[in-house]
């Protein structure tokens, strides 16, 4: 009996020591990391380069809704409008990201502008050849239209 308490006790030690030294495989991969930086944060920062437009073009890219013209002039006029009353963009910072499915993913990203917030909400899609594209952008200055269901409260 000793002897199998023992080992109990020997396997327990070994199991907890394993937990600290070798990451659980969803905190070592940390799920939507790579996506997040090569499709969202390559726009926003051709968007601090080149304007709102070369930020559109990028998030875009290899998208359908890059046809869409009407879309696109959408996308350009508004954002340009908030640019125009807010400011350009200073710095951006991921707010959350929402795997759905093992294909489809919500990224939600903070921008900086000069003169206040705008909150932007990106709904990824995984290809079949494994490249994530934006299949849809919301964004808004203001917190709660986007923001405020992943606070499960209301700020108002």
């Amino acid at each position: 009996m000793k002897r199998l308490v023992a080992s109990a006790i020997l396997v327990a030690s070994i199991a907890l020591l394993g937990l600290f030294l070798f990451p659980r495989e969803a905190e070592a991969q940390a799920p939507g990391r790579a996506a997040f930086a090569s499709n969202m944060t390559t726009g926003l920062d051709s968007w601090r380069g080149g304007g709102h437009k070369a930020a559109i073009r990028r998030w875009l890219q290899s998208s359908p809704l890059a046809k869409d013209k009407g879309y696109v002039a959408g996308l350009e006029n508004d954002l340009g409008a908030v640019e125009s009353a807010y400011g350009k963009p200073r710095s951006f910072a991921p707010i959350h990201n929402v795997d759905l499915t093992p294909n489809i993913r919500v990224n939600y990203m903070g921008v900086h502008l000069e003169k206040g917030p705008l909150f932007m909400r990106f709904l990824m899609y995984r290809l079949d050849r494994g490249e994530w594209i934006i299949s849809e952008i919301d964004y808004n200055v203001k917190l709660d239209p986007l923001i405020t269901p992943l606070l499960g409260a209301t700020a108002r």
